[in-house]
């Protein structure tokens, strides 16, 4: 059994404790941990001789890095120290791959007796600015991934939802009320998980099963991101909850949530790199073919544009918003000579940059490398 652990205050993210059943790589160290617990030292220096010959490569996922206590809303984060540690632990255990270096990217990719981690970072938060300059400090580089909307100053919906959701003085289950009661009122079009049409009691039946999430704040958050048919819709809900049960102002949250063009110009010159994350971060899944190749192809332009991508020096990166992509999608990055993409199915990276696998990259959370137990980095089970 996985057992999850989550701060109060919510200043992380729930993460998977190493597992105790006998199929997980660390049974004999999680085992051993409850027995020398005064004595974590010895246990630390176990599991670190024991990374170093784990296999493949490992691509981490990391969103927000930040303190929830300096805000008015909380999400789900990685504190900033815990960053630190994180990249401290994973420095010393694992060959950490430059998301340039595609030679060492393929190599990792291919072998099964030797491991990386490559470092990614999605949405283009200002909290990844402070990140960047940690990562040149210690001579790692990393890529980000900015939709170009957010870029622009509008505010994503995933964003706006995740201000919902985490504003203190808001009930959840009294936001998921006011949901369905616009989607009765304005007799609006829903489609269930799977894509078909259904009533809203219907969809309220479903089976939420998340990752991380409560029932209450999956069916939220699927509705405004996504499930609520046609996307104008679905962000006029969004704006009427910000403004039933706040008085946000959207413009200038944008502002001070999003990095800046001269920010990440800045961060480039620190090394990092940058991808498309959409033009304005869509399931891609939902759209036909014409749109998603918009979607992509004038992402990377707009890249080149603000001086983030060179398409000649630099590989070219897709990080799939939401993770949402098709077999259309494939068919338009290898048109587009895409050299990677990342989705969010979880595990370790396997694949070779010369075949379509090289499409479909799977991705670790950064809860996935830490211990909320222990409150310290670790290797995932």
């Amino acid at each position: 059994m996985i057992h999850y652990y989550l701060d109060k205050r919510k200043t992380q993210e729930p993460c998977e404790a190493l597992r105790g059943d006998k199929d997980s790589k660390y049974f004999k160290f999680y085992n051993l941990s409850t027995l020398l617990h005064p004595f974590k030292f010895i246990y630390d220096i176990l599991l670190e001789e024991f990374a170093k010959d784990l296999p493949m490569l490992h691509i981490l996922m990391f969103h927000y890095v930040r303190n929830n206590e300096d805000y008015s809303y909380d999400c789900y984060a990685r504190r900033f120290s815990e960053f630190e540690s994180q990249i401290n632990f994973l420095s010393k255990n694992l060959d950490v791959a430059s998301p340039g270096d595609t030679e060492k990217i393929e190599y990792y990719l291919l072998r099964d007796d030797k491991s990386a981690c490559l470092l990614t970072f999605d949405d283009g938060y200002k909290d990844h600015a402070l990140c960047s300059k940690f990562l040149q400090s210690k001579s790692i580089s990393a890529i980000f991934f900015p939709p170009i909307n957010a870029v622009k100053g509008e505010l994503l919906d995933v964003n706006a939802i995740h201000y919902l959701i985490g504003e203190r003085s808001i009930s959840k289950d009294e936001l998921l009320k006011y949901i369905v009661l616009q989607v009765k009122e304005k007799n609006l079009r829903i489609r269930s998980f799977i894509g078909l049409p259904v009533t809203i009691e219907e969809y309220l039946r479903q089976g939420a099963v998340s990752r991380y999430d409560d029932a209450s704040t999956t069916f939220i958050k699927r509705l405004l991101q996504r499930d609520i048919v046609d996307d104008s819709i679905r962000r006029d809900v969004i704006h009427k909850c910000l403004s039933f049960f706040s008085n946000l102002n959207i413009s200038e949250h944008a502002k001070d949530l999003y990095l800046s063009a001269q920010e990440m110009q800045q961060m480039r010159l620190e090394g990092m790199y940058f991808g498309s994350h959409g033009l304005t971060h869509r399931w891609l899944s939902r759209l036909d073919a014409k749109e998603q190749e918009a979607e992509i192809l004038k992402s990377f332009e707009e890249l080149e544009k603000l001086s983030l991508f060179d398409k000649i020096q630099d590989p070219k990166v897709l990080c799939y918003p939401y993770g949402s992509y098709n077999s259309e999608t494939i068919t338009i990055q290898e048109n587009q000579a895409v050299t990677y993409s990342l989705t969010t199915h979880v595990g370790a990276a396997t694949g070779n940059l010369s075949s379509s696998s090289r499409l479909e990259l799977n991705r670790w959370d950064t809860n996935d490398f830490w211990c909320d137990q222990w409150r310290r980095p670790t290797m995932p089970s």
